[in-house]
């Protein structure tokens, strides 16, 4: 039975409401340099003899002002939309924990779903975001966040921004580590590309699964590189799985492929003798080949099923979003054709979804401002698309893909992500932020193919 809740009213429960107030003039700064003086405690801790300090704080710098434009920009400019929903939910639930702390604990272990127990079903029915696990996620992350920020949207996306640039961090200094002569470029892909910065830093699905995927990287590397930490990684490892898989499951379905076969490599190639290492990857080629048949043949029914249902969750989501916000994307739209609900109607369709996500909008067609500012960074991603595959006389970068397992795994994550996406967003509002996963890994692939410089052996066994 429910204690006594906060009388909730239809001002309350309005997400497009201004929720920049006067008090986040003295309130925003105070906690952006108090997050920064954190970021600096932290680095010293970590790395208290590394020469990298200037760049953790300027990425750092400019992945809080990240958060605090796009915040910005959907209270002033768009007057409401996904992110402004999260964080009025949150602040909803952070008043019923002041008035209840037992009814808040459990709405924070409900997954998220439109099945509600019959006594919370009506105190959530006025929440904009609790009918999905992945959104209801977002909003308990939101509501915790927002206690420690007298609930201000832009001090929260603060927190946000904070956390996800720790991840980010996290897996610039692993892929640095594996390329070193290369740390300038990949600091510029990872930390500081525009549209990564922006939608990856405010209350959003995209800022939480992209640091989830860096941090997963990061940990896996750490187990079966370095193999140390093996208990906290494994922690950090199993949370990583869990937040992606529960916020976009597509992504973590599109990575963990890729991964896989990072790490089988990576451990045959640790085996010094010849005949251990090709016995190694003859028994993992048995094991993976049984699996890939027994679920072929026999639960191919499921599979379908199970991968189409993550292409239609997000379409209708997005589908959502662009039925909110379809005045204000002024036909922004975007069309690759009919799509036959089935896996093979998406791999028909896939060149034109993966044209879509990497290299579109195009300039001809930004109507809007935020539009035009995507379509820039996708013109400047194509051209060095295009310079780096005329380098290499294009067969030679195919070539240093198939040589580079990490490069392989950049690659083809980017390709996998860029079909999900391009099927699944009907315009290039919701495009630029859905696509953010594939710019880094895209960008890192490009780098390391495009270097004049020799990358020895060595490195490319990572």
């Amino acid at each position: 039975m429910l204690l006594t809740i906060p009388p909730f009213t239809d001002d309350d429960y309005n997400y497009g409401q201004n929720f920049v107030h006067a008090w986040d003039i003295i309130l925003a700064p105070l906690y952006f340099f108090g997050l920064i003086l954190l970021g600096n405690w932290y680095y010293k801790k970590k790395q208290p003899f590394g020469g990298n300090k200037k760049l953790f704080i300027n990425g750092l710098i400019v992945k809080l002002l990240g958060g605090a434009t796009i915040t910005l920009v959907y209270n002033l400019y768009y007057h409401g939309g996904d992110t402004t929903a999260y964080f009025n939910d949150g602040r909803l639930l952070d008043r019923i924990f002041f008035a209840s702390p037992t009814t808040a604990f459990r709405l924070v272990c409900v997954y998220g779903t439109k099945a509600w127990p019959y006594d919370l079903e009506n105190l959530v029915s006025g929440f904009r975001m609790a009918t999905k696990p992945g959104n209801w996620m977002v909003v308990k992350i939101s509501a915790l966040f927002s206690l420690f920020s007298f609930q201000s949207m832009i001090c929260t996306s603060f927190f946000f921004a904070f956390f996800s640039y720790l991840c980010s961090w996290k897996f610039f200094n692993t892929v640095s580590e594996m390329y070193p002569r290369l740390k300038n470029r990949l600091a510029i892909v990872i930390l500081f590309i525009p549209s990564v910065v922006v939608w990856g830093s405010g209350i959003f699905k995209d800022t939480i699964t992209l640091a989830g995927v860096f941090l997963l990287f990061h940990c896996v590397y750490e187990l079966v590189v370095k193999k140390k930490n093996f208990l906290k990684n494994l922690v950090l490892i199993a949370l990583s799985v869990f937040m992606v898989g529960t916020i976009k499951s597509y992504i973590l379905i599109s990575f963990a492929g890729p991964l896989y076969i990072w790490v089988i490599i990576r451990i045959g190639s640790s085996f010094k003798k010849t005949v251990m290492r090709i016995s190694f990857f003859l028994l993992i080629a048995i094991l993976s080949g049984g699996a890939a048949y027994v679920l072929v043949h026999i639960e191919s029914e499921k599979i379908q099923s199970f991968a189409l249902d993550q292409v239609i969750e997000t379409s209708v989501s997005t589908g959502e979003s662009v039925q909110r916000s379809s005045e204000k994307t002024e036909g922004s739209t975007y069309d690759i054709g009919k799509i036959d609900p089935s896996i093979s109607g998406i791999i028909s369709v896939a060149p034109k979804a993966i044209n879509v996500t990497l290299f579109r909008p195009y300039l001809w067609e930004a109507n809007k401002v935020m539009i035009f500012f995507a379509a820039i960074e996708s013109s400047l991603i194509f051209l060095y698309f295009v310079f780096v595959l005329l380098k290499n006389k294009i067969i030679f970068f195919f070539i240093k893909i198939l040589r580079d397992p990490f490069l392989f795994l950049c690659l083809s994550f980017t390709l996998i992500i860029a079909v999900f996406v391009g099927v699944s967003s009907y315009n290039f509002g919701s495009l630029v932020r859905y696509k953010i996963p594939c710019i880094p890994f895209l960008l890192i692939t490009l780098v390391i193919a495009g270097s004049s410089k020799r990358i020895p052996d060595a490195e490319i066994s990572n």
